[in-house]
């Protein structure tokens, strides 16, 4: 009877097991199941009908693909991904973009933890912390406070190498005027670090990313580029791809790659109350300099945009890097958000679509004079839509049906202008100059003539566009910065060439003649930075393929001379040309660097210098590398 019992007994409980484990199965197949519907503000949200509307957005706007959060109430409601990461391979769940400026909130939610730790006093120059040894040259520089970084009116340019390569500048009195800054932000990152005594990557690791699990954020590449694997590759406005950039050193303003859902998640953390106290969050509310004087509902607090609309008060933060385009709304009333990620140069513009399919924040004029672009649906999306279908000449055809029309839209032609700028510059100045015709009074339209004459290094011309476009002054947020950031460069390339003109050095026969690299006429294609030779001077570096450089010298003896380059260059061999005028004189063969690829070498040739004035061109011809210094010295007879 107990056998039969104990039988019967492990009978139930092997059924009970069963029973448990298909219940078990049930449970997660469910839970795996894709989710049906979303709520959104009280409302039922179906995905399947929204998911369509989102992939019928992609294919008429020609985004590539995209990472979508939505926020609801403090919480994430949704999340998807949309379209290709790269040539027709699907992005997923997984698949990371490039976060842009977006990066910056991990600094930002690190500074106002420590803000609340009181480690790190918003108020105090960040001088007495660090001083940040490429702006000790201003005296300005000991004002500056984390909070004026954090609402970027610390003065500091946004990137040293856009206006002055040399020197990292202070373009206006700290705590006066909005001006962008990613250099400040990566000086926080610094004297946080000397704080903690740890790395950026260390401190977001630990601060940021560890805690509220953002599994799907890469700081940086693995240095072989492997990791992670799963990333969408930029594309240009027309759907071209763009190389990939994979930085292996941390860029806190800008480097991070990550998904909507990790970054709606860090969002979330921020406003919930939970991770920040309800005065640091509060203290991001509030408004510290005004994006433009003419605009009383727009400003940045310390760390996002903040911009008034109705009774709403909505957070604010766009990204833009080469092939990707990010931003991020939130409503602090209805602690509602969207975050955008995508991997187009054209990503934003269906941010307002989007906007209005979920969330509907009122912020619509705002978004219109963030972003260049028209939101969709606009002309120059059909336009494009019809270049990726039908080529230039479907398009053309087009374009003259809608001018023809006379309803086309303001700054159509300007920003299809600004689409082919990369791949097209004659028809981007052919679509300018024809909407300056037809609209002498467009501010944009000169703007974008005087970026395409800095691209072609004309500096002239392009001074006095950007001072026609000055003139007709630009209304939206801060293209006034810009112009009169780009004005201030072509001052100083005009004053460069016109200096560089005046320069001659003459070679004798008694003497050697040492002509430093830095110091041409003419170049195509370089950048100048400070040497790591042991004469510590400066160099001329990134001298690839087809660029040169060029020098007015006067052969006093005419004969044979030897020449000795001081170069530098990786692992690949290199050749560089001799010209005088067009005319060969030697070339130099410089093997590949197999050992140490920082080393300087010095190289010798010989050749035969004509008499008089002439223009010497170094040509390089095949490979990559780094120039300090030329000399030459006459050769011994035999």
């Amino acid at each position: 009877m107990c056998q039969q019992s104990t039988r019967l007994c492990k009978t139930n409980i092997t059924a009970l097991c069963i029973f448990l484990f298909t219940l078990l199965l049930t449970v997660c197949g469910v839970k795996a199941q894709k989710q049906t519907f979303f709520s959104l503000q009280g409302k039922k949200i179906n995905v399947k009908n929204f998911d369509s509307k989102v992939r019928s957005l992609i294919d008429e706007t020609g985004i590539p693909g995209v990472s979508i959060a939505i926020i609801d109430h403090g919480k994430i409601a949704f999340s998807g991904t949309y379209g290709f990461k790269t040539a027709k391979v699907n992005a997923d769940s997984r698949t990371v973009f490039e976060a842009c400026s977006l990066s910056k909130t991990f600094l930002v939610y690190v500074a106002h933890k420590l803000a609340d730790a009181g480690k790190l006093d918003f108020d105090r120059p960040l001088f007495e912390y660090l001083a940040e040894q490429r702006l000790v040259h201003d005296e300005r520089n000991k004002s500056i406070t984390a909070r004026m970084v954090l609402c970027h009116s610390s003065g500091i340019e946004n990137w040293q190498s856009m206006n002055n390569p040399d020197t990292l500048e202070i373009l206006s009195t700290p705590g006066k005027r909005f001006i962008y800054s990613g250099e400040g932000y990566n000086y926080l990152a610094e004297v946080i670090s000397l704080i903690l005594n740890k790395d950026y990557k260390t401190y977001i690791d630990e601060i940021v990313l560890n805690p509220l699990q953002l599994k799907n954020t890469f700081i940086t590449f693995s240095e072989d580029g492997k990791s992670p694997n799963d990333y969408a590759v930029g594309h240009n406005a027309l759907g071209l791809p763009i190389d990939k950039m994979k930085n292996t050193e941390p860029d806190p303003a800008s480097g991070i790659n990550t998904t909507a859902t990790d970054y709606a998640k860090l969002i979330v953390a921020i406003f919930s109350g939970s991770n920040l106290s309800e005065k640091r969050v509060s203290d991001i509310k509030n408004p510290v300099i005004r994006l433009n004087e003419n605009d009383p509902n727009s400003y940045y607090g310390p760390g996002f945009a903040i911009v008034y609309s109705g009774k709403d008060t909505i957070i604010y933060q766009g990204g833009d890097n080469e092939g990707y385009k990010a931003c991020v709304l939130y409503s602090t009333v209805s602690k509602t958000g969207l975050v955008l990620m995508t991997n187009s140069d054209r990503g934003l513009t269906m941010v307002q679509k989007l906007n209005e399919l979920s969330v509907n924040i009122n912020i619509k004029s705002f978004i219109e004079k963030a972003d260049p672009n028209k939101q969709y649906p606009s002309e120059v999306s059909t336009l494009l839509r019809t270049y990726r279908q039908g080529g230039l000449e479907k398009m053309a055809q087009k374009l003259e049906v809608l001018k023809s029309s006379k309803k086309m839209q303001e700054h159509t032609l300007d920003e299809l202008s600004y689409s082919f700028l990369q791949t097209n510059p004659e028809l981007s100045v052919k679509l300018l100059q024809e909407n300056i015709l037809l609209n002498p009074q467009d501010a944009t339209a000169y703007y974008l003539m005087g970026i395409i004459s800095l691209e072609m290094k004309d500096y002239y011309s392009a001074k006095e566009y950007f001072t026609k476009s000055r003139e007709l002054n630009f209304p939206d947020l801060d293209y006034n910065n810009s112009i009169e950031l780009f004005l201030k460069k072509c001052e100083l390339a005009i004053n460069d060439i016109e200096t560089r003109n005046t320069y001659i050095t003459n070679i004798s026969a008694n003497d050697k003649t040492n002509i430093q690299a830095e110091g041409y006429n003419k170049m195509e294609g370089i950048t100048i930075g400070v040497s790591n030779d042991i004469d510590s001077t400066r160099d001329v570096r990134n001298l690839d393929e087809g660029d040169w450089l060029s020098y007015k010298v006067n052969v006093t003896q005419p004969g044979l001379y030897k020449i000795s380059l001081r170069v530098r260059n990786g692992q690949q061999p290199a050749d560089i040309e001799l010209q005088s005028e067009t005319k060969s004189l030697t070339k130099i063969n410089i093997p590949g660097n197999a050992g140490n690829v920082r080393q300087w070498q010095t190289l010798t040739a010989e050749a035969e210098l004509l008499p008089g004035t002439q223009m010497l061109k170094l040509n390089v011809q095949h490979g990559g590398i780094r120039i300090n210094w030329f000399e030459f010295s006459k050769s011994n007879p035999n």
